[in-house]
């Protein structure tokens, strides 16, 4: 990518102690914090435009978000997003043609209980989300049994891949 995330990378497998000096300073560290959301969302198959704070939190990145852009995660995914292409536009595409039907509460608390409300990947309680088995847009059905709880990061690393 760049000598930014190279820098990054350095730092965050421990080959480095700090950054060098100035390396977060407007208006370079703008650019650079950018090119390194970026790289790393498509490291972990996330579209830029739905990076998360608590991404950012485990990236390592949380000072340096709070310093250069006051906490405002709309500027980033805006400036991360620049130039992609509109993210899941074929997965939208393809879920005109079955229309979804919202889950009901019976069965995601079915779900919910059987999966003792936390990930069942790593076992994380924070930013959850209902995951299908067999993901809708290959024919998987929204029944318990095709159901499971999933934190944010171990859904978007699955995809939609069976």
């Amino acid at each position: 990518m760049g000598e930014a995330f190279d820098t990054y990378e350095q730092f965050r497998k421990g080959l480095v102690a700090r950054f060098p000096h100035r390396f977060w300073s407007p208006p370079e560290g703008f650019a650079r914090f950018i090119e390194i959301v970026r790289k790393v969302a498509e490291e972990e198959a996330t579209h830029p435009s739905r990076v998360t704070v608590a991404q950012i939190k485990a990236w390592g990145l949380y000072s340096r978000f709070i310093n250069l852009f006051g906490g405002h995660l709309s500027k980033i995914r805006e400036l991360a997003s620049t130039g992609l292409p509109a993210p899941d536009a074929e997965e939208r595409a393809s879920a005109k043609t079955r229309n979804r039907v919202r889950l009901s509460n019976a069965v995601m608390s079915e779900v919910w209980i059987r999966d003792g409300g936390k990930c069942v990947e790593c076992s994380s309680t924070e930013d959850l989300e209902f995951d299908h088995v067999i993901p809708f847009s290959k024919g998987g059905s929204s029944t318990s049994e095709n159901l499971r709880i999933l934190c944010r990061q171990c859904n978007r690393k699955r995809g939609a891949h069976l």
